[in-house]
Parts: C-alpha cells; sequence; structure tokens
C-alpha cells in the first residue's frame, strides 16, 4: 500500500488557518455568550425564589395570628393581635419594614411595599359579588391580606389570601 497519497507535504495555508480561527472564534463567543445567559437566568430564578419565600413566610405569620387571636385592631400603621393568652402581638409596618413587637421581620434586600389587612362581610344581596370590602364593618371573622414584596433588584411579588377568624367566626355565628 502507498502512503504516499496521504501525506500533504504542503503544510496549512495562512487562508485555511484564518478560516479556521474565526469559525473558532464564533463558536467560543456563542458558547460563552449562551453560558451568560444561562447563568443570568438561573440567577433571576433563584431571586424571584427568594423573594416567594420572603412573601409566604410573611403571610405565614400574619395568618397564623389572624386565625387564633381573640381580638385583631387594624389601624394605620400596624396591627395588634390579642391571643388566647391574651399576648399582645403588634406588627408595625413603616418605611417599607414590618416589625413584629419592635423586631424586624424582613431579610435584608427585601422591602414590604404593600401591606394590608382588612375585614370582609360576606353579603346578603344576590345582586352583589361573593365579598364585598367593607373596611372596619361588621365581625364575620373573615379578612383579606395583601402584601407585596420587592427585592433590591426591582422585582416585585404579591400575594392576596382570604383567612377566617376561627374565635370571631365562632363567637359571631352561634345567635
Amino acid at each position: 500500500m502507498k502512503l504516499s497519497c496521504l501525506t500533504n507535504e504542503r503544510g496549512v495555508t495562512l487562508t485555511e488557518l484564518i478560516v479556521a480561527m474565526a469559525i473558532t472564534s464564533i463558536l467560543l463567543v456563542l458558547i460563552i455568550s449562551g453560558s451568560l445567559f444561562v447563568k443570568d437566568y438561573i440567577k433571576r430564578w433563584q431571586g424571584q425564589d427568594k423573594l416567594v419565600e420572603e412573601v409566604v413566610f410573611i403571610q405565614k405569620e400574619l395568618t397564623s395570628n389572624i386565625t387564633t387571636s381573640h381580638k385583631i385592631s387594624i389601624h394605620n400603621d400596624s396591627i395588634s393581635f390579642i391571643t388566647a393568652d391574651c399576648d399582645n402581638i403588634r406588627y408595625t409596618f413603616e418605611d417599607n419594614l414590618l416589625y413584629k413587637n419592635g423586631n424586624n421581620l424582613i431579610r435584608a434586600g427585601f422591602n414590604v411595599t404593600q401591606l394590608q389587612l382588612q375585614r370582609i362581610e360576606l353579603s346578603d344581596h344576590p345582586n352583589d359579588s361573593i365579598l364585598t370590602n367593607k373596611y372596619m364593618s361588621g365581625i364575620t371573622g373573615l379578612y383579606k391580606l395583601n402584601i407585596r414584596v420587592s427585592d433590591d433588584r426591582g422585582n416585585t411579588e404579591s400575594l392576596q389570601t382570604l383567612v377566617r377568624n376561627k374565635y370571631e367566626t365562632y363567637k359571631y355565628s352561634s345567635y
């Protein structure tokens, strides 16, 4: 077998080398930009996940007190709960931070941009919607909680929850 036809004594020309380097450069740019895109996407996804965790934490914190308290007082800048054990729990909302009895509940890098708690009254009128908002009117034991939290990057997450206070529902529905 003759190997002389397989050998190329001429080598690689400058044009071939430039074309190969151009193709390699284009592939490297595509790979690097793709990996940066994926990295940014994962970073945003993880940030959004932490934002959702913060909203859910606040929702659980307030919901547990709304559900079990014997008295709920809603003020412009605070919400007070008196528990079954006669403990007084006060949440204050100032400078986009939420405090429980003076201690900050929000992790660094997050702000509460909206916190609203309203008593809800079930409507007896057939033409009204199922739930009619009537701020501070009547005690039926049903509350609407609105929470919106933002992070340092400008992402926001909000949550709206209906919560039933077991004590008020039992006390005022048995007449």
